[in-house]
């Protein structure tokens, strides 16, 4: 076997082992609050407002997983709020569910293709 060979197989298995997780959650935890922090001082407000949208889309399924999955009779307005406070509290949790999402994911991809 050769050398090449060795090292992807120790990726591989690195990064499919919850040590690489959560290496990789805490790299993408730094780069999620730095880009923040430098969104908020910058006041760059299209980039702030895409990772906004990519806070919510992870915080939407964190939500999702732990919410009942019973049908709710509301009124038209009564959706409208709903969605609406689903998709600020969704934002939220986003902030903190994200790195831990995206490390899991980038994991999993980069231990499939090594």
């Amino acid at each position: 076997m050769n050398e090449e060979n060795k090292n992807s197989k120790g990726a591989r298995e690195f990064f499919a082992s919850k040590a690489g997780r959560i290496v990789m959650s805490l790299f993408f935890a730094f780069v999620v609050y730095t880009l923040m922090i430098v969104l908020t001082a910058s006041n760059n407000g299209t980039i702030a407002i895409g990772l906004a949208i990519l806070c919510g889309y992870f915080g939407w399924k964190a939500l999702s997983m732990i919410q009942p999955s019973m049908f709710l009779w509301l009124s038209f307005v009564g959706w409208i709020m709903y969605f609406v406070i689903k998709g600020l509290i969704a934002v939220f949790i986003g902030v903190f569910v994200t790195p831990f999402m995206l490390g899991k994911k980038i994991s999993d991809l980069v231990a499939e293709k090594l």
